[in-house]
């Protein structure tokens, strides 16, 4: 035996180069073509039970794409694109619609509900998008409502930014309630995560960046009608002008309600990816001079995780009007004129956004001196 193996080892690197050289390229082609064909979820750990991610080309390809491939499903579940939806690099990769006197949109076929596009109880949507420019009213994102491209009606739920008065704001129909609205406005050229959850009893709350987006909403039920296709954007040809214009990116749903925590989690899980600021998650400050002088203006400037409320402390206790300021992002200033001489410790907490948790900075001892010129 040994002396057969060393036989056809002998053989193999016996060979001429030429004949090697083919021999490896074709196993590194091969190895090369299985691996791109393998979807790689993206950053969020919350489980999707379904994702698009443009971002990915094993879910929608960079050049001549014509259908978003599911990646939970390994590409199983895929959706068609319609009129001008097309690949673009804008954001890393995303989808490029134009819904301005024109559709674009990618179209899932209909199924039975508990499927991956059509949970049958609760459920969650989350999606990256970016506006070009606004329609008059309508911008659709995503919907489970229509039964073909001719807009026949098979409703269930409907989402997307539509005009009210003269502002723009998230908008959700469902089977036994319309036109509900949240309270945040938007900006072109700007990605947003946008997206809601929806019990099966009715529980709507509206998402942007992580936060919810106006107050829990009640009486939203839906019924994960059978005959409804699903569509991110707007592909039906009867109305042009529908369709949102601009980018979406990655697109996800889970057939479950997540929770809040988890909501903010995954936005910052991606947030670098789409012009924002890296997370920070804890508290830190710097004066704008280390020497204060004792009654002199001094600034203190803290850098603190988003949808916070700061405190500023001298000596453990609060600066005056420095107590639970609200950050422009994630920078809270204080405007503080040293009230003692000599060392003071100086500290900043902060609290996020629905919860009691008080978190701390750590110390900083500065020294204080006198004012050599009169306080003005």
């Amino acid at each position: 035996m040994m002396t057969s193996s060393r036989h056809s080892l002998t053989k193999i690197w016996g060979m001429k180069p030429v004949m090697l050289r083919l021999l490896f390229g074709a196993l590194v082609m091969a190895f090369g073509l299985s691996g791109s064909l393998v979807p790689i979820n993206a950053a969020v750990s919350s489980s999707p039970t379904f994702e698009l991610d443009a971002s990915n080309p094993s879910s929608l390809a960079t050049s001549g794409a014509t259908n978003w491939r599911d990646l939970v499903s390994g590409g199983s579940v895929t959706g068609s694109l319609i009129g001008n939806a097309a690949y673009s690099t804008v954001g890393g990769g995303s989808l490029s619609v134009s819904g301005t006197s024109a559709y674009g949109g990618v179209s899932f076929p209909a199924t039975t509900a508990g499927s991956r596009t059509n949970p049958s109880g609760d459920m969650s949507l989350m999606m990256w998008v970016k506006f070009s420019s606004f329609n008059n009213e309508w911008d659709l994102l995503a919907s489970h409502w229509f039964s073909g491209a001719s807009g026949g009606s098979a409703s269930d739920w409907h989402f997307a930014l539509r005009t009210s008065g003269a502002t723009r704001y998230l908008n959700l129909w469902t089977t036994d309630k319309s036109n509900t609205y949240g309270t945040t406005t938007f900006a072109l050229d700007t990605w947003y995560l946008v997206g809601f959850t929806l019990s099966w009893s009715g529980n709507l709350q509206f998402y942007v960046n992580g936060v919810a987006d106006g107050p829990l909403v009640t009486g939203h039920t839906r019924n994960a009608n059978s005959s409804a296709l699903f569509w991110v954007a707007d592909a039906r040809t009867n109305c042009s002008g529908c369709s949102m214009n601009g980018n979406i990116s990655r697109v996800r749903m889970w057939n479950s309600v997540l929770s809040s925590a988890t909501v903010l989690n995954d936005f910052n899980s991606e947030r670098e990816n789409f012009g924002y600021a890296p997370l920070v998650t804890s508290a830190s400050f710097t004066l704008a001079s280390n020497s204060p002088k004792f009654r002199a203006l001094d600034t203190i400037t803290a850098t603190v995780p988003l949808n916070s409320r700061v405190t500023f402390y001298q000596n453990t206790k609060v600066i005056a009007g420095c107590k639970r300021v609200i950050p422009t992002g994630t920078t809270a200033i204080c405007r503080w004129r040293p009230s003692l001489h000599g060392q003071i410790n100086l500290q900043v907490s902060y609290t996020n956004s629905g919860s009691a948790t008080v978190n701390w900075s750590p110390i900083t001892s500065v020294f204080s001196t006198k004012r050599t010129v009169a306080r003005s």
